[in-house]
This record gives C-alpha cells, sequence and structure tokens, in this order.
C-alpha cells in the first residue's frame, strides 16, 4: 500500500480497488471534513473514493495538508514538552506533573515561590527553567 510520510511519520496512506479508491490516515480528519467527506463511505481512518465519481483531488489535497499540519503540531508539542523539563532531575519533573505543569504555559502561571514549594522540586532546579525560558 503506497504510503506518504513527512519526517518519518505516516501522512496518508492510499490503495486500488476494483470500484473505489481508498484512503487512509488517522480519524481525526474525518471530523475536520465531516461536510465534504460525508457523501462517502468511510470507516475509522479510511474513506472510499468511488471510480464512477470524479475523483476530488481538492478535497485528498486538504486531507493532506491538513494531516501534515496535524504531525508538525505533535513534534512541536513533544519536543516542547520534553525540552523545557530535559535539564531536571526526576524529582522536579515529577513535582511538576504532580502540580499539573505539563507545559511551558502551565508553567508561566506559577510564580517562582510556587515552584520552590512543590515538593521534590529544589532550588537548583530553577536556575535551569529561568534559563530555558530565556531562551
Amino acid at each position: 500500500m503506497p504510503t506518504f510520510k513527512l519526517n518519518g511519520k505516516v501522512l496518508v496512506h492510499f490503495a486500488g480497488y476494483e470500484h473505489h479508491i481508498g484512503l487512509y490516515a488517522t480519524p481525526t480528519y474525518h471530523k475536520q471534513f465531516e461536510k465534504e467527506l460525508s457523501k462517502y463511505k468511510q470507516g475509522k481512518g479510511s474513506v472510499q473514493f468511488p471510480l464512477d465519481q470524479e475523483i476530488p483531488y481538492d478535497l485528498i489535497r486538504k486531507i493532506v495538508e491538513f494531516r501534515v499540519q496535524e504531525n508538525s503540531n505533535k513534534k512541536t508539542l513533544k519536543t516542547e514538552s520534553e525540552d523545557w523539563k530535559s535539564g531536571l532531575g526526576k524529582p522536579a519533573q515529577r513535582a511538576l506533573v504532580n502540580a499539573g505543569i505539563n507545559t511551558v504555559a502551565d508553567l508561566l502561571k506559577f510564580a517562582e515561590k510556587d515552584l520552590l514549594s512543590l515538593h521534590g522540586f529544589g532550588p537548583s532546579s530553577l536556575p535551569k527553567i529561568v534559563k530555558y525560558l530565556k531562551k
């Protein structure tokens, strides 16, 4: 099954059948393109474009662009969530997670004294976070 990837992550797969072409991606695009896809047979993460109808190339392009954006956002979020905590010790990382601090946006809601009051978050962790934020 031919597959298009970006940065090692699958964007879409497709396959030709006797009566249709199948497009396979993640189910997230179904909600995004609910109206446009409503006239086609669908499965979880798949859609069938009948061969006796015009192939909706513009819709397929939009779906692929959506998947590119979706994969790019996942990469950005993953990088951010891993990067800003990576210099901290495990106790400090657990303290942040236990306090509901999982992203930089969450972190910015807390004052320094609040962070220092978290069990497991020691004074040596604060300069590492401040350095990351300055960067």
